[in-house]
């Protein structure tokens, strides 16, 4: 039996009922943001390795578009503590040695966002996305990210790759693109 103390069948059977729960609870969250226009507090995680940083798509929201994993921050609870547990939760990566990036507000899912920023460099590729949240988790080149990605991916892809443009391209006469400093 897995760590978690799930078997397959019981989370492929749990999944389906999950997923229209994220659905509805995420129209119910939009609405809400529209509504009340409060502040929320999240993380952002810039899981890299080789150069490539890892996106995701949700099962939830716009299905088409890729994200920075991550969520939100609880109550008390600090960014790295955050970034720890939506890993877990969303990627099943555990022991993962995060820095910090820094901060940014942003204006997502219509409300202002205060993201704090965190990256860690994996050791490997493997991830486990939770099927229930995650339609998809890939890696893609800093100067390669798909067409369509949500409101923070640019302005944190550029906090942590310095070297990478506007377009995405790299910056003429700097050095590595895909260096986190």
């Amino acid at each position: 039996m897995p760590a978690n103390g799930r078997s397959a069948l019981q989370r492929y059977l749990r999944d389906p009922g999950w997923r229209a729960v994220l659905r509805v609870g995420y129209r119910v969250h939009t609405v809400y943001a529209l509504v009340f226009r409060r502040r929320a507090r999240g993380v952002k995680c810039l899981l890299t390795q080789g150069g490539e940083i890892v996106l995701v798509r949700h099962t939830y929201g716009p299905r088409g578009t890729w994200y920075l994993p991550g969520g939100g921050v609880r109550r008390g609870e600090t960014t790295a503590h955050a970034a720890e547990r939506e890993m877990q939760e969303e990627l099943g990566l555990t022991d993962v040695a995060f820095r910090d990036v820094g901060t940014v507000e942003l204006f997502l899912d219509h409300r202002l966002v205060h993201l704090g920023c965190v990256a860690a460099e994996l050791v490997d590729r493997e991830l486990r996305p939770d099927p229930a949240e995650i339609a998809e988790a890939r890696f893609f080149g800093a100067a390669a990210l798909p067409g369509r990605v949500g409101g923070e991916v640019p302005t944190l892809v550029r906090l942590a790759f310095p070297n990478v443009d506007e377009e995405g391209g790299a910056r003429m006469g700097q050095s590595d693109p895909h260096r986190l400093d």
